[in-house]
């Protein structure tokens, strides 16, 4: 498979081709890379390098995106890339997410055909972007969509959110669901964790235009001690979400794992969890999650109405219990914003 010739997402310029898929909206001069590096021009072209290039793919639970509130219990075939349009310092997934021209060079290469024919295969429920950025080959993720959408699977996005308006408008159609990060709620907390930007209202602005769209969204927060762990900030990220994505929206919190690029910072605390939580419910927050600390309750979901548990969750063992088939609570009848 050859380097695929970007046509759309583009504007022509005088002094470059300017991308439009990330928020970063790259004036890319001939003969030059983009910031994520997985675009070039060549001779007064736009090249994707990423087309088709799978770092790496997975039968997951799609509560593992984590996605808690969509689909339950179904599987989804999990597809990641290279690169990122970030250079988070904590960043899990860093061989990945950081450009490496020598694994492009030796990755296996799959048409959008291909990843779908094998969703299907092995009785998968959807299929997902996830491990990296999405929007570094957005072109191949649009393209696997419509297919994907075509053959009855459902589509989702494991994502920064950094993505432009233009990608939004075409993403809609044949995306399901977004697991979006909200990294910080401030400018210099935003460039300390992602060490390319300052812009986190840009990641608000893509929250906005998913949930008006038509796809449901979920919030992810990863605590990084000393990082993005001021409570007021934290304070000022819920009641956003609670007033403008609406109090049902699931918000994730997780535990940072330490890595090497950060050295010195343990991982998040366990009673800073519960302090976090209890601001959430309090603002108004009705789902509110816990994420990488095994048996933690907040790992459960519980109607908001009765306080019935809906769903158990231990690990990667996830138990239906008061949800009906039509996301209603068994005991009060509630809705719990399920997409099923």
């Amino acid at each position: 498979m050859v380097d695929f010739e970007v046509k759309n997402l583009i504007k022509n310029e005088d002094s470059g081709i300017r991308h439009l898929a990330c928020r970063r909206y790259c004036l890319i001069k001939k003969e030059q890379h983009g910031s994520c590096f997985m675009y070039k021009n060549s001779e007064g072209k736009l090249y994707s390098l990423g087309y088709g290039c799978v770092s790496s793919y997975s039968i997951d639970p799609i509560e593992k995106k984590p996605l808690f509130h969509f689909h339950p219990f179904s599987k989804v075939f999990s597809v990641g890339g290279y690169s990122c349009n970030f250079a988070c310092p904590s960043c899990q997934n860093y061989t990945i997410a950081r450009f490496d021209q020598q694994k492009l060079n030796f990755t296996r290469r799959f048409l959008p055909q291909d990843l779908v024919d094998k969703a299907i295969k092995t009785g998968c429920h959807g299929l997902a972007f996830t491990y990296n950025e999405p929007t570094v080959y957005a072109e191949y993720t649009l393209d696997t969509f419509q297919l994907a959408k075509r053959a009855g699977l459902y589509t989702v996005y494991v994502t920064n959110g950094y993505m432009s308006c233009e990608l939004i408008e075409q993403l809609a159609p044949v995306l399901d669901a977004a697991s979006v990060d909200i990294k910080a709620f401030s400018k210099k907390t935003m460039h300390k964790v992602t060490a390319a930007i300052n812009d986190f209202q840009g990641i608000l602005h893509s929250c906005l235009l998913l949930k008006e769209s038509g796809v449901h969204v979920e919030i992810v927060t990863n605590l990084i001690p000393t990082v993005n762990t001021d409570m007021h900030e934290l304070k000022d990220a819920a009641k956003w979400v609670c007033d403008n994505l609406g109090d049902k929206t699931p918000f994730h919190i997780t535990r940072y794992i330490p890595q090497q690029s950060l050295p010195g910072i343990p991982p998040t605390d366990y009673d800073f969890f519960n302090k976090v939580l209890a601001q959430n419910w309090a603002l108004g927050l009705k789902y509110s999650y816990v994420g990488n600390v095994p048996n933690h309750s907040a790992q459960n979901t519980y109607c908001a109405e009765c306080g019935e548990q809906l769903v158990g969750r231990f690990g990667s063992t996830y138990l239906q219990k008061g949800l009906n088939a039509d996301g209603t609570c068994h005991n009060c009848h509630a809705a719990a914003n399920f997409i099923i």
